[in-house]
Protein backbone atom coordinates (compact mmCIF):
# COMPACT_ATOMS: atom_id res chain seq x y z
CA UNK A 1 0.00 0.00 0.00
CA UNK A 2 2.59 2.87 1.62
CA UNK A 3 0.17 5.83 0.66
CA UNK A 4 -0.21 7.48 4.16
CA UNK A 5 -2.61 10.69 2.94
CA UNK A 6 -6.27 10.35 2.13
CA UNK A 7 -8.99 12.45 1.05
CA UNK A 8 -12.52 11.38 2.34
CA UNK A 9 -16.31 12.69 1.38
CA UNK A 10 -18.59 11.48 4.40
CA UNK A 11 -22.42 11.61 4.82
CA UNK A 12 -23.40 11.96 8.27
CA UNK A 13 -27.35 10.60 8.95
CA UNK A 14 -28.93 10.31 12.14
CA UNK A 15 -33.03 10.26 12.93
CA UNK A 16 -34.37 13.84 13.26
CA UNK A 17 -34.52 14.28 17.79
CA UNK A 18 -34.58 17.24 19.65
CA UNK A 19 -36.75 19.54 16.66
CA UNK A 20 -36.68 19.12 13.05
CA UNK A 21 -34.88 18.00 9.89
CA UNK A 22 -34.62 20.94 7.13
CA UNK A 23 -37.98 20.07 5.14
CA UNK A 24 -38.16 17.47 2.46
CA UNK A 25 -40.07 19.23 0.15
CA UNK A 26 -41.14 22.47 -0.93
CA UNK A 27 -44.10 22.21 0.77
CA UNK A 28 -42.60 22.98 4.06
CA UNK A 29 -43.35 19.13 5.53
CA UNK A 30 -40.36 18.33 8.18
CA UNK A 31 -38.17 15.83 7.61
CA UNK A 32 -37.64 12.87 9.59
CA UNK A 33 -33.74 12.56 9.67
CA UNK A 34 -30.62 15.01 9.96
CA UNK A 35 -27.87 14.96 6.90
CA UNK A 36 -24.51 16.50 7.84
CA UNK A 37 -22.07 16.51 5.10
CA UNK A 38 -17.86 15.96 5.65
CA UNK A 39 -14.78 16.76 3.91
CA UNK A 40 -12.08 14.79 5.77
CA UNK A 41 -8.14 14.92 5.41
CA UNK A 42 -6.10 12.06 7.18
CA UNK A 43 -3.12 11.61 7.62
CA UNK A 44 -1.09 8.05 8.50
CA UNK A 45 1.85 9.00 11.49
CA UNK A 46 2.36 5.07 12.70
CA UNK A 47 1.44 1.92 11.77
CA UNK A 48 -1.58 2.01 13.94
CA UNK A 49 -2.40 5.80 14.29
CA UNK A 50 -3.24 8.73 12.33
CA UNK A 51 -4.61 12.89 12.44
CA UNK A 52 -7.09 14.12 10.15
CA UNK A 53 -8.46 17.15 9.70
CA UNK A 54 -12.35 17.77 8.62
CA UNK A 55 -14.80 20.55 7.18
CA UNK A 56 -18.52 19.81 8.30
CA UNK A 57 -21.83 21.78 6.95
CA UNK A 58 -24.76 21.39 8.20
CA UNK A 59 -28.65 22.95 7.86
CA UNK A 60 -31.45 22.41 10.00
CA UNK A 61 -34.86 23.64 11.47
CA UNK A 62 -35.92 24.62 15.03
CA UNK A 63 -39.44 24.78 15.78
CA UNK A 64 -39.67 25.05 19.83
CA UNK A 65 -43.12 26.05 21.26
CA UNK A 66 -43.05 26.68 24.95
CA UNK A 67 -43.11 29.19 28.29
CA UNK A 68 -40.23 31.23 29.37
CA UNK A 69 -41.92 32.43 32.33
CA UNK A 70 -45.15 31.57 34.66
CA UNK A 71 -46.88 34.39 32.57
CA UNK A 72 -44.87 34.73 28.84
CA UNK A 73 -45.26 32.18 26.16
CA UNK A 74 -42.95 31.92 23.10
CA UNK A 75 -42.84 30.20 19.88
CA UNK A 76 -39.27 30.05 17.79
CA UNK A 77 -39.00 29.24 14.46
CA UNK A 78 -35.88 29.37 12.10
CA UNK A 79 -33.06 28.23 10.17
CA UNK A 80 -29.36 26.69 11.82
CA UNK A 81 -26.90 27.22 9.59
CA UNK A 82 -23.11 26.40 9.85
CA UNK A 83 -19.71 24.74 9.06
CA UNK A 84 -17.43 23.69 11.85
CA UNK A 85 -13.93 22.57 11.60
CA UNK A 86 -12.40 19.36 13.21
CA UNK A 87 -9.08 17.58 14.45
CA UNK A 88 -9.10 14.06 15.23
CA UNK A 89 -7.12 11.46 15.98
CA UNK A 90 -8.34 7.25 14.96
CA UNK A 91 -6.34 4.57 16.79
CA UNK A 92 -6.23 1.47 14.60
CA UNK A 93 -6.49 -2.11 15.37
CA UNK A 94 -5.60 -5.56 14.05
CA UNK A 95 -4.31 -3.79 10.61
CA UNK A 96 -2.20 -1.07 9.18
CA UNK A 97 -3.70 1.99 9.24
CA UNK A 98 -6.00 3.49 7.31
CA UNK A 99 -7.16 0.28 6.83
CA UNK A 100 -9.27 -1.83 9.21
CA UNK A 101 -11.47 -1.07 12.32
CA UNK A 102 -10.42 2.04 14.66
CA UNK A 103 -11.51 4.43 16.82
CA UNK A 104 -11.82 7.99 16.35
CA UNK A 105 -12.40 10.97 18.95
CA UNK A 106 -12.47 14.56 17.09
CA UNK A 107 -13.05 17.87 18.57
CA UNK A 108 -15.49 20.43 16.69
CA UNK A 109 -15.37 24.36 16.22
CA UNK A 110 -18.67 25.09 15.63
CA UNK A 111 -19.74 28.57 14.09
CA UNK A 112 -23.09 28.64 13.45
CA UNK A 113 -26.27 31.67 12.15
CA UNK A 114 -29.70 31.30 13.03
CA UNK A 115 -32.64 32.73 10.82
CA UNK A 116 -35.41 33.65 12.71
CA UNK A 117 -39.29 33.22 10.83
CA UNK A 118 -41.55 35.94 10.86
CA UNK A 119 -43.95 33.54 12.60
CA UNK A 120 -41.77 33.71 15.76
CA UNK A 121 -43.24 35.31 18.86
CA UNK A 122 -42.98 36.30 22.26
CA UNK A 123 -45.66 37.43 24.42
CA UNK A 124 -43.52 39.81 26.79
CA UNK A 125 -40.85 41.23 24.30
CA UNK A 126 -38.71 40.74 20.85
CA UNK A 127 -36.61 37.67 20.88
CA UNK A 128 -32.89 38.72 20.34
CA UNK A 129 -30.83 37.18 17.64
CA UNK A 130 -27.08 37.46 17.39
CA UNK A 131 -26.75 38.80 13.40
CA UNK A 132 -23.11 38.16 14.16
CA UNK A 133 -23.99 33.84 14.80
CA UNK A 134 -23.30 32.13 17.71
CA UNK A 135 -20.28 29.74 18.24
CA UNK A 136 -19.76 26.07 20.55
CA UNK A 137 -18.17 23.73 20.41
CA UNK A 138 -18.27 19.86 20.01
CA UNK A 139 -17.27 16.41 20.64
CA UNK A 140 -17.58 12.71 18.71
CA UNK A 141 -16.72 9.69 19.20
CA UNK A 142 -16.84 7.49 15.95
CA UNK A 143 -15.97 3.71 15.83
CA UNK A 144 -15.37 2.43 12.08
CA UNK A 145 -14.07 0.33 9.54
CA UNK A 146 -11.97 1.34 6.23
CA UNK A 147 -11.70 -0.77 4.01
CA UNK A 148 -8.62 -0.21 0.79
CA UNK A 149 -9.65 -1.01 -3.20
CA UNK A 150 -7.19 -1.52 -6.34
CA UNK A 151 -4.85 0.07 -3.89
CA UNK A 152 -7.14 3.69 -3.91
CA UNK A 153 -10.56 3.77 -3.38
CA UNK A 154 -11.35 3.69 -0.02
CA UNK A 155 -14.42 3.51 1.71
CA UNK A 156 -15.71 3.94 5.21
CA UNK A 157 -18.46 2.68 7.36
CA UNK A 158 -19.14 3.63 11.26
CA UNK A 159 -21.38 5.21 14.00
CA UNK A 160 -20.54 8.08 15.82
CA UNK A 161 -21.75 10.02 18.94
CA UNK A 162 -21.48 13.45 19.90
CA UNK A 163 -21.84 16.03 22.17
CA UNK A 164 -22.40 19.95 22.07
CA UNK A 165 -20.50 22.32 24.97
CA UNK A 166 -22.99 24.36 26.67
CA UNK A 167 -25.85 21.91 26.06
CA UNK A 168 -26.38 20.45 29.42
CA UNK A 169 -25.88 23.60 31.48
CA UNK A 170 -28.72 25.49 29.88
CA UNK A 171 -31.00 22.60 29.32
CA UNK A 172 -34.12 24.16 28.28
CA UNK A 173 -36.77 24.73 31.19
CA UNK A 174 -38.99 28.16 32.18
CA UNK A 175 -36.51 28.87 34.31
CA UNK A 176 -33.42 29.78 32.38
CA UNK A 177 -34.96 30.83 28.89
CA UNK A 178 -35.44 34.52 28.37
CA UNK A 179 -35.85 36.55 25.27
CA UNK A 180 -32.19 37.21 25.35
CA UNK A 181 -31.28 34.26 25.28
CA UNK A 182 -33.57 31.52 23.96
CA UNK A 183 -32.01 31.75 20.63
CA UNK A 184 -28.96 30.69 21.49
CA UNK A 185 -30.11 27.88 23.63
CA UNK A 186 -32.94 26.46 21.85
CA UNK A 187 -30.23 26.35 18.50
CA UNK A 188 -27.44 24.89 20.32
CA UNK A 189 -29.58 22.39 21.88
CA UNK A 190 -30.63 21.66 18.12
CA UNK A 191 -27.33 20.66 17.10
CA UNK A 192 -27.10 18.20 19.99
CA UNK A 193 -30.04 16.58 18.76
CA UNK A 194 -27.94 16.40 14.89
CA UNK A 195 -25.23 14.76 17.28
CA UNK A 196 -25.90 12.36 19.70
CA UNK A 197 -26.06 9.52 17.30
CA UNK A 198 -25.12 9.62 13.40
CA UNK A 199 -24.72 6.27 11.00
CA UNK A 200 -21.50 7.40 8.72
CA UNK A 201 -20.63 6.55 5.07
CA UNK A 202 -18.00 7.66 3.51
CA UNK A 203 -15.97 7.34 0.46
CA UNK A 204 -12.49 8.72 -0.34
CA UNK A 205 -8.82 8.58 -2.36
CA UNK A 206 -5.54 7.65 -1.38
CA UNK A 207 -3.52 10.73 -2.27
CA UNK A 208 0.04 9.76 -1.50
Amino acid sequence: MGKRALVQFNLRVSPALLNPAPPLSFTGDLGIVNVLKSFQLEYVLTRKLSAGLSYNTYNSKVDWVGRISETDNMSLRGDVTGASYGINLKIYGQNVAPLGSYIMTEFLYMPYTFTKANNSYSSSDMIAVNENGYTTYGLVFQMGNQRIFFNRIVTNFGVSFGYVFKTLSNIISDDNLTNDNATFIISNNRLLGMSIFNLNLGIGLLIF
